[in-house]
């Protein structure tokens, strides 16, 4: 795949990623590496892990989906005592 090629097809999958209802990830970083979309980046649960590669697999079907998604669910608040 050339490097023009590449960059569009990071592109495509980043806006699909924000765009998707059903996925709407804005801060996932997405690489095209040869015959590979590299996905990485922090999400809250494995349930959100899952949609995400799901969603990227659909849309790149011919290519190997890595993942270096990273896991931080999130956590109550620390409140002061007043």
């Amino acid at each position: 795949m050339k490097k023009y090629e590449s960059l569009y097809l990071a592109e495509r999958v980043r806006e699909s990623l924000a765009s998707e209802p059903s996925v709407a990830e804005l801060g996932i970083e997405v690489a095209v590496v040869e015959e590979r979309v590299v996905l990485r980046g922090t999400l809250t649960s494995d349930r959100r892990k899952a949609q995400v590669l799901a969603h990227v697999q659909k849309i790149c079907p011919d290519l190997v989906v890595g993942d270096e998604l990273r896991i931080e669910p999130l956590s109550e608040p620390e409140t002061e005592s007043v």
